[in-house]
């Protein structure tokens, strides 16, 4: 914890801490608030070039400055960037994505987008790397499908997906096509998923 931390005239949104007697000029700068599951007020801070949380009290640190990025708290998660990779940690402040990616886009559609060695894959909603990166380009996942590879579709599993017609996806196992949609769908003898 500090002893004090005030507000820099000099500069705008800059603060001067105080810590075991020591002051240590400009090295904490103020950015934003964010808002974590109880309503706690988190404060953003930066000292030496790295980013870290501060309680409400502007005392005590409840993440360390150790990240060269932190977003703001959604659900319960924020990406943060260290030694020019991406992670995420929860609102206790512990890393629950190492970071270890090139990036991480936040959640859709139940799926957060990641990248590694420039091949994308996904989390899951338990920040568990369910799709392993593999594919050139992927869009999020909507209705449980994404666009990969601007050719097809994957489920949530990662297999692939077939798009018959707007709204109609063949994945997984099939079943036989009822012989009333043979002639809506030439060409296809089976089909497993309806959206």
């Amino acid at each position: 914890t500090y002893d004090s931390i005030y507000a820099d005239k000099s500069k705008r949104n800059s603060v001067i801490v105080s810590k075991g007697g020591v002051k240590e000029e400009n090295t904490v700068y103020y950015e934003t608030s964010t808002i974590i599951g109880d309503e706690t007020k988190l404060i953003h801070f930066e000292k030496n070039n790295k980013q870290g949380l501060l309680m409400p009290d502007s005392q005590t640190v409840y993440v360390e400055p150790i990240y060269e990025y932190i977003d703001v708290f959604y659900n319960g998660l924020a990406i943060v960037k260290r030694d020019g990779k991406w992670g995420m940690i929860n609102k206790l402040g512990k890393e629950v994505v190492e970071p270890k990616y090139d990036y991480i886009n936040p959640y859709s559609g139940g799926f957060a987008r990641i990248a590694k060695n420039g091949k994308i894959g996904f989390l899951d909603k338990n920040c568990k790397e369910s799709i392993s990166p593999k594919f050139n380009h992927a869009y999020p996942f909507k209705d449980g499908l994404a666009l990969v590879d601007k050719s097809y579709y994957i489920d949530t599993l990662g297999k692939k997906a077939e798009k018959l017609v707007e709204g109609l996806v063949r994945s997984g196992n099939c079943h036989e096509l009822p012989n009333y949609m043979k002639d809506v769908f030439p060409g296809y003898e089976c089909i497993s998923l309806y959206h």
